[in-house]
């Protein structure tokens, strides 16, 4: 059996198969706050299950198994789940899968024929590639002034 991969801040505990690796990973370590008003005082509602589709190991797909935490703060009363680094809050795959997609098609993949390989629609390829060349653009072309000119 395959030996399972590490994600950083986090604790693997194995995988399920040898055609797509499953791995299982705890909540990640650290300090957990409030996306909407930063508070730390939280009450915990439990917590979820997260399939999150990751960057191939060679020919293999690999699937997180993410287990985190469903909180509510209780300074603003809101409800929110635990975010994890490298993957963005409703997204089923992680920006590393998502950078592989936009290099294999930007090397040449249709998007019709790697939608098929990957197992996501043609349209999905299409989307992280625009996230991609976005992305891309961002870092090329950088704000030549601060946003904030009072600072």
């Amino acid at each position: 059996m395959e030996k399972a991969r590490v994600v950083k801040g986090g604790h693997s505990s194995g995988t399920h198969s040898l055609t797509c690796p499953m791995v299982r990973v705890a909540a990640c370590a650290g300090p957990i706050s409030c996306p909407h008003c930063g508070g730390t005082e939280l009450r915990n509602k439990g917590s979820s299950l997260r399939r999150v589709r990751h960057e191939n190991w060679g020919l293999r797909r690999v699937v997180l198994l993410l287990r985190g935490g469903k909180f509510q703060c209780r300074g603003c009363r809101r409800y929110f789940r635990q975010r994890f680094p490298g993957i963005q809050p409703c997204q089923r795959a992680s920006e590393a899968f998502q950078e592989m997609i936009f290099r294999q098609h930007l090397d040449g993949i249709n998007r019709s024929r790697l939608g098929r390989r990957e197992a996501i629609g043609a349209a999905t390829v299409e989307r992280y590639f625009r996230y991609g060349l976005q992305r891309q653009f961002r870092e090329w072309h950088a704000p030549a002034c601060p946003a904030d000119p009072g600072h």
